[in-house]
């Protein structure tokens, strides 16, 4: 007998079912493996950018945190949201590199922006690296600051993502290293300070220390936090101080610094941190001890643009 039901349909067999759940499945693990070869990719090219990138052969080098070497970060803690104890100078042009170690519960973002590492979730104020002597010892390492910045000049670069306000990024001064990590109430003393960072409202500060009785302050006119990752450049010499972000400036002149000398103070780095509760992703701070030019400013800033497909904008030193 003819089945006269006109919608009678076929029910999909268990066979059938499996065999769709199974062709699903590789989708998905192809997905996922297809985001994980771009990952590894993106972290490859960055890394052979890092190794053949001239800043390392500039002179006065003083200092260079990244997130791509291998040599950077400890490799079991180069999986997402891991807390990182040790983040390692690169300099190629010392032995006595910095090692910095956690003072806190600094996080590694495994995909941050453009498929690249970075540190962030700088949730507290001691949320920070310090300087230790060894990556064993337990002791804070202190500078004379003519070791670190032996004239009135310095150029500061840091790759940053402020998704909220981010304060000092990097600051040398003398800090209390008796109690680790550092107290929040802990600031610099008047006029014994290099720093960089993100004020309360997102403008990005320069604070270069003077032979005054107070540092010389440079403010941007614009507010950064909650945007793109950016690429922030600060320099003093030996008649302006300046503020740079991509490649453009970000105050309406330069500020006058015609300080022949430096405060001599026994002082140590923070990276990091900060006196206010911050959300940033710390992705490379390049610190010169010495006022680079232009055409030495841009070789680093092209390849700090390159690194992280930042469109840069080529501005001359005044």
């Amino acid at each position: 007998m003819k089945n006269l039901n006109k919608n009678y349909k076929k029910a999909f067999s268990l066979v059938e079912i499996s065999i769709v759940i199974l062709i699903i499945g590789l989708l998905i693990a192809g997905i996922s493996k297809a985001g994980d070869m771009i990952f590894d990719v993106s972290l490859k090219s960055a890394s052979s950018l890092t190794k053949g990138a001239k800043v390392g052969r500039m002179a006065n080098l003083a200092l260079w945190l990244e997130t791509t070497a291998n040599e950077s970060i400890v490799e079991k803690e180069r999986y997402n949201d891991t807390t990182i104890t040790v983040w390692r100078d690169i300099n190629p042009q010392t032995n006595s590199k910095f090692i910095f170690k956690n003072g806190g519960a600094a996080k590694y973002i495994e995909k941050g922006q453009n498929n690249l590492p970075a540190i962030g979730k700088f949730l507290t104020s001691s949320d920070l690296f310090l300087p230790y002597t060894s990556e064993t010892s337990a002791s804070v390492a202190s500078y004379q600051s003519a070791q670190i910045f032996p004239s009135p000049y310095a150029t500061i670069f840091a790759v940053v993502k402020p998704k909220a306000v981010a304060t000092n990024l990097i600051n040398f001064c003398p800090y209390d290293t008796s109690a680790v990590p550092l107290p929040s109430t802990t600031v610099c003393a008047t006029g014994k300070e290099i720093s960089l960072g993100l004020n309360a409202t997102g403008n990005v500060v320069f604070n270069f220390m003077s032979a005054s009785a107070a540092s010389t302050s440079l403010a941007s006119t614009n507010a950064y936090a909650s945007r793109n990752l950016i690429v922030i450049s600060a320099y003093k010499d030996t008649a302006n101080q300046r503020l740079l972000v991509n490649g453009t400036d970000l105050v309406s002149a330069s500020t006058a610094n015609t300080y022949a000398t430096t405060n001599s103070y026994t002082g140590t780095f923070r990276v990091g941190g900060g006196n206010t509760s911050t959300d940033v992703e710390i992705y490379e701070i390049i610190v010169f001890s010495s006022a680079l030019n232009t055409a030495e400013r841009q070789i680093v800033e092209a390849y700090l643009g390159k690194k992280y497909n930042v469109k840069m904008t080529a501005t001359a030193n005044p």
